[in-house]
């Protein structure tokens, strides 16, 4: 009778282990992000096959387009990690194994890029979105409302952002369903 009452088993969150700095934390970090704005492919540049990860929500795409991009495909400078710093002209970029490190920048809106299967060690590219982050001023129709002054009223990019900045922590995740109108 009242299946519907019925406890459902919880599920186990996946969590990561990031006490240590391992290649397999690296690689356990990004293939845990199952979140629709979550970001990671393979691309081919001029010596290597790298592999690019972000959330979509959290950088500034033009600037991945314009700025970071051209420059890691069609470079023959590029011929390792440590080329990034001179050949990108973006001043914010490092070098890094550290997965807690890693995984607090890709939070805050920096692209990670590994050079050919998973290395070690990672390029962590500061991308962040600065045009989604919009004052919080006071409302100007409704006096009435108490709390904070921030909407979801934007596009859902830009929703999603809001909700990653107030809450980044890696166990957030979205699931992004189209429904059919007809």
């Amino acid at each position: 009778m009242m299946k519907w009452l019925k406890k459902k088993p919880k599920e186990q969150s996946h969590t990561i282990d990031l006490s240590n700095n391992t290649y397999a934390n690296i690689v356990e970090l990004i293939n845990a992000k199952d979140s629709a704005d979550f970001i990671h492919y393979p691309q081919k540049t001029v010596y290597h096959k790298i592999f690019i990860s972000y959330y979509k929500a959290m950088i500034d795409g033009e600037l991945l387009h314009r700025d970071v991009l051209p420059y890691l495909i069609h470079s023959k400078d590029f011929k390792a990690l440590k080329d990034l710093k001179d050949i990108l002209p973006i001043e914010s970029v490092t070098i890094t194994n550290d997965i807690k490190e890693i995984q607090n920048k890709l939070l805050r809106g920096f692209i990670v890029v590994q050079v050919g299967g998973y290395d070690e060690e990672c390029a962590v590219i500061r991308a962040e979105n600065f045009s989604t982050n919009r004052p919080v001023s006071v409302s100007e129709i409704e006096f009435s409302v108490i709390g904070p002054k921030e909407a979801f009223i934007e596009n859902l990019d830009s929703n999603v952002y809001l909700i990653r900045r107030r809450l980044p922590v890696p166990e957030l995740s979205f699931n992004v369903s189209l429904s059919d109108d007809s």
